[in-house]
């Protein structure tokens, strides 16, 4: 099709009534519209920004908060477009793929933080190491985006919610299936295959989200 005949997108619309919007609320209405098309995106894709720590405004040591998961992507995605609307130049793709290249931008992010992170875990080994408030922080942060996609209380048996429960508890441990065996007073081989299926259905409910499958990596589940 001869680019001239192309249908223009919703979101090159909105992007070519944005450049010649007469008003600041109208180019804000149209920002918050394209916004909303970004985040769309990401939430197909089933993205969203990392967890990060937060300090308190006033800089007072030890305070703050812990920001991110899905319910800061509209901030997130608002600070993206803004910025991408801000420069000098108008866009090369009229906004077209203004969706993608969110969804581009955010795995950008996710991936750096990640590497940021194991970074930090190889510099800071012996710090962390047996501190307790540490790793309490990382399983609060676990458990929340479990509990987010319905796990463990979505698995169907018993038996796998209390293994998973048992595994999340265990963190930064991650107990063979001879110790749980004895823990839980079953044979290992039984352990093996609950291991095995909770691993299937819990990568298959995180559906290649990446964070979420880091997450099931760290408390010692494997994909496949």
């Amino acid at each position: 099709m001869p680019v001239q005949d192309r249908v223009p997108t919703a979101s090159e619309r909105i992007y070519g009534k944005w450049l010649v919007a007469a008003t600041e609320e109208e180019r804000a209405d149209l920002e918050g519209q394209l916004v909303a098309i970004c985040i769309a995106s990401c939430r197909i894709k089933h993205y969203s920004p990392p967890y990060e720590w937060q300090p308190n405004p006033r800089h007072e040591y030890g305070k703050g908060r812990r920001v991110g998961g899905p319910f800061s992507l509209p901030t997130w995605v608002r600070g993206w477009v803004s910025g991408e609307l801000s420069g000098q130049r108008p866009l090369d793709d009229s906004g077209r793929h203004i969706g993608r290249r969110c969804v581009n931008a955010l795995i950008d992010k996710i991936r750096w933080h990640e590497r940021r992170k194991r970074g930090a875990q190889i510099r800071n080994r012996g710090r962390w190491e047996d501190d307790p408030e540490h790793d309490e922080v990382v399983r609060e942060v676990i458990s929340r985006e479990l509990a987010e996609v319905g796990l463990p209380d979505g698995l169907r048996l018993e038996g796998d919610r209390v293994l998973l429960k048992l595994l999340i508890a265990a963190y930064p441990a991650r107990p063979s299936n001879a110790s749980i065996a004895r823990e839980m007073g079953l044979s290992e081989g039984a352990i093996r295959k609950r291991r095995k299926r909770i691993s299937e259905l819990c990568f298959g409910i995180a559906d290649g989200r990446y964070q979420l499958c880091s997450h099931l990596e760290q408390i010692g589940l494997k994909r496949g």
